[in-house]
């Protein structure tokens, strides 16, 4: 059968730049024995290195719990700052696109005399909000709920305010962020080359499980 290709090769022409996409693709086959030159490779290396890559970038990024620790380790280059303009009479607001959550509570902008907004559970917050649902005001919670699910595309988050907004509020969160998919427009990992040898490190041992 003929394999299509999922992962577009350099040339062996093509200078590679340490830490790319293409450069993991290329170490990898190495490892794999696949030899040197990526247009000599059939089909199927081409995506079994490709695989080894995302598999291996992705336990990077989402580490499994280390002896000894209480939780996983998390990346401070993927705790993103972002912000919300609230607006009057609206309580839901869509998160970012690759937004898997926010990580701490939301804060008012600089030089506000208001109290932080406090992250609680969606249980909590019906609860609350069930008391007085026409309250409105600058809010005091917030959480986080997954949004109904496309299978044509990621799934997406939205966080809600209580009380609903009775103005435009400058709201201020961090949130976890998913990293792009390695591709070759998406040549950079997420993080600085800092992290490159521990990217491959990931990659490779994956593909020595195989």
């Amino acid at each position: 059968m003929t394999w299509p290709v999922v992962a577009p090769v350099p040339s062996a022409s093509t200078a590679i730049t340490y830490g790319t996409y293409h450069w993991f693709l290329v170490s990898v086959g190495l490892y794999m024995g696949y030899g040197p030159n990526p247009d000599a490779w059939d089909d199927l290396q081409v995506n079994m290195a490709d695989w080894f890559v995302q598999r291996g970038a992705q336990q990077f990024y989402n580490p499994p719990l280390a002896s000894g620790d209480q939780m996983p380790h998390q990346w401070n280059f993927l705790k993103i700052n972002a912000t919300i303009a609230t607006s009057a009479a609206d309580a839901d607001y869509d998160l970012p696109a690759g937004c898997s959550g926010l990580i701490e509570d939301l804060t008012y902008a600089a030089a506000s005399t208001k109290a932080r907004i406090e992250l609680i559970s969606e249980l909590a917050y019906r609860a609350v909000a069930g008391k007085v649902a026409s309250n409105t005001g600058a809010p005091k919670y917030a959480c986080v709920r997954p949004k109904a699910l496309s299978t044509t595309s990621e799934q997406l988050y939205e966080v809600l305010m209580y009380p609903t907004p009775d103005a435009t509020y400058t709201v201020a969160y961090r949130y976890k962020a998913i990293p792009a998919v390695l591709t070759a427009t998406n040549l950079y990992p997420s993080g600085t080359r800092v992290h490159t040898e521990t990217l491959l490190a990931s990659m490779l041992s994956v593909a020595e499980l195989f």
